[in-house]
């Protein structure tokens, strides 16, 4: 066989290789998107299915009866305590533990400087108003946003209700005279903590997962969604209806 054929049937043959080679990705990749699909629908019902039944359990909430609630708050166990006071002394301890944890750089102790309780369900945010303020704020699945003044014990100093649902991020104004909440209700709300009233209220697309002031100008601000969207708003906007003012697709 000439040198020529032999270069032709090889060539043939190697084209062929590859040709089986990507028809088979390509149905590998075909499954997996099959599978990837699968996967999505699956997750939405289940986000879907957490809504529901947040509304269902905030609703009884609301009723004030507590007994329709499945989640009861509770006092902390006498276990559970024990447990927490043992990672404590272990965190005290100038000594590294077999878990990883060791004693603060400069060796003073932990302790438990106050507690503070009202909320009626899981909390999922909490934020320092910044600098050396002495405020706190939380964000909770009972819809409420509350602020605590731990130089006072824990004192609860405000209680702010307005959201539908569980509250998942908060942001304080650079003057702390503002905060920002998000919440599962789709709603992006602007407290005057002097008045402890929602100055705004803000409507986006999907849940809002995480909010925050721009750095140089807090009369706008940002939320980011479900829908895969960094929604900016400005409070200047004279749209009344607090539909966003710009959508951002998000490159995350």
């Amino acid at each position: 066989m000439s040198g020529s054929a032999m270069q032709k049937g090889g060539g043939s043959s190697l084209e062929q290789y590859y040709r089986s080679h990507m028809d088979s990705l390509a149905k590998e990749n075909k499954v997996l998107r099959s599978k990837l699909e699968a996967s999505e629908k699956k997750s939405q019902d289940l986000l879907r299915t957490v809504i529901e039944l947040n509304t269902l359990l905030n609703t009884a909430a609301k009723r004030g009866t507590g007994q329709g609630l499945l989640i009861q708050p509770r006092e902390v166990t006498k276990e559970e305590e024990g447990v927490a006071r043992d990672r404590l002394a272990k965190l005290n301890g100038k000594v590294q533990s077999s878990d990883g944890i060791s004693a603060p750089a400069d060796n003073k102790p932990f302790t438990e400087d106050c507690r503070m309780k009202g909320h009626a369900g899981a909390v999922y945010c909490v934020k320092f108003a910044g600098g050396k303020s002495h405020l706190l704020a939380t964000g909770s699945f009972d819809s409420t946003v509350r602020v605590w003044d731990v130089d006072k014990g824990g004192k609860e100093t405000l209680c702010l209700r307005g959201h539908n649902l569980s509250v998942l991020d908060i942001a304080w104004a650079p003057d702390m005279s503002h905060l920002l909440s998000g919440a599962y209700d789709g709603t992006v709300k602007l407290w005057d903590l002097h008045t402890g009233s929602a100055a705004v209220t803000k409507h986006a697309e999907g849940i809002v997962q995480t909010i925050s002031f721009d750095p140089n100008d807090p009369r706008i601000f940002f939320a980011g969604t479900t829908q895969s969207k960094i929604i900016l708003f400005d409070t200047r906007s004279p749209d009344g209806s607090g539909v966003e003012d710009r959508v951002r697709p998000s490159h995350f």
